[in-house]
């Protein structure tokens, strides 16, 4: 019995350990607070808070040009897991206080009432400002201003001498020369010599063979093509038909308080064959390319009105820029507007017919100029032979 007794005794000991244990690994684990501390956020224990427990950053966090860091150590980055793993710079207790921004702010119902009337102030963006100067006539006569060239271009031109296309390759050696009656080729022009050529056109009529400057008939075709030329002048490399062909090119505008400046980007342009022209309300422009044979053309109508006479053009290697003075400061919404129909006085007083005839060409040399012997008809010669 007594051994019964000494075992349950000793049974009843460990359990009241056992179940000591328990509760005081419970007490200790419902005593572990959150620490809202940037950069912690770990649990802790209230009795052991010591000074140096907590590594947090004393800062708040910044996020500004893609960067993301803390205030209080600086270490930038644009990588979000990076800034989230900077290593904490400043060392103190652990704190359960959550920061001032977290907190819930309590209104009174006085104030819940008050932000639910409010109603958002209805925006009315400013209206753009209108032009008040007049706006003259689309028609009205154009002005050509004298282009600031660069230096770089200045010596660019569209018919280049022999021995400037020759160094740049771009001409073959047999091209043969434009001008009429000039059989003398691309090589053969080296030394500059000077073209003999026919500035007129060639006619064949009734057999005959010459050219309209001259007027040296043959009927024989060779004979034709020997002819020496009557003008002399400079050799023809290039049709004059040529450069017809659309250029496109990119372009821009921006403006100021009292310009606006129009880039039109280009290069390998011949300066010397292109121009600007423009008036108060309207801006042509004419880009010749050598090497494309073509051009780029522009022609608006301006939003607003400009001073002519302090617009300028410059052009240089990359671009064509026109900076044209406002008459008036005001902003301007785009660069053009749709072009305005003009009706020119001569159609006003002449309106055209709704029916129009068109009269074909007449070439003199194909008429027949010789003069018949007048013959009465049948009914005034009496019936006399001979009559028609």
């Amino acid at each position: 019995r007594k051994l019964i007794e000494r075992i349950f005794q000793t049974s009843a000991a460990r359990f009241s350990f056992i179940l000591k244990i328990h509760v005081l690994g419970s007490t200790w684990k419902m005593s572990e607070l959150l620490c809202y501390n940037s950069g912690c956020g770990n649990k802790f224990n209230p009795t052991k808070n010591g000074e140096d427990a907590c590594k947090f950053h004393s800062g708040t966090p910044v996020f500004h040009d893609a960067y993301k860091f803390w205030s209080c150590c600086g270490k930038k980055t644009t990588d979000f897991s990076t800034f989230l793993s900077t290593p904490p710079c400043t060392s103190g207790p652990h704190t359960n206080i959550p920061p001032k921004e977290s907190l819930d702010v309590k209104r009174s119902s006085s104030e819940e009432k008050t932000i639910l009337n409010e109603r958002p102030k209805e925006w009315n963006p400013p209206q753009p400002a209108l032009s008040s100067l007049k706006r003259p006539p689309l028609d009205t006569k154009c002005f050509r201003p004298k282009p600031k060239i660069a230096s770089s271009i200045q010596g660019l031109s569209f018919e280049k001498s022999v021995k400037e296309v020759s160094e740049g390759g771009a001409m073959n050696p047999e091209e043969p020369c434009k001008n009429g009656g000039c059989k003398i080729t691309y090589g053969e022009a080296i030394e500059e010599t000077q073209c003999v050529y026919h500035n007129g056109v060639p006619i064949f009529h009734e057999g005959m063979k010459f050219w309209s400057c001259c007027q040296k008939k043959t009927s024989d075709f060779q004979s034709f093509l020997n002819q020496e030329g009557c003008q002399r002048g400079d050799h023809k490399w290039i049709k004059d038909n040529e450069g017809n062909e659309k250029i496109e090119c990119r372009y821009d505008w921006h403006q100021t308080s009292n310009t606006v400046s129009l880039a039109i980007y280009a290069k390998k342009y011949d300066p010397n064959l292109s121009y600007v022209e423009f008036n108060p309300i309207r801006l042509v422009a004419h880009i010749f390319f050598p090497e494309q044979g073509g051009a780029f053309d522009m022609d608006i109508e301006l939003n607003g009105v400009i001073d002519t006479e302090k617009t300028q053009v410059s052009m240089n290697g990359s671009k064509v820029e026109i900076c044209m003075k406002k008459a008036e400061l005001f902003t301007w919404s785009k660069l053009s507007v749709p072009k305005t129909k003009t009706t020119k006085m001569s159609e006003i007083l002449s309106p055209k017919n709704e029916t129009e005839y068109t009269v074909d060409s007449l070439d003199l040399d194909d008429l027949d100029l010789t003069v018949s012997k007048p013959v009465l008809s049948f009914e005034a010669s009496g019936g006399k032979s001979g009559a028609k």
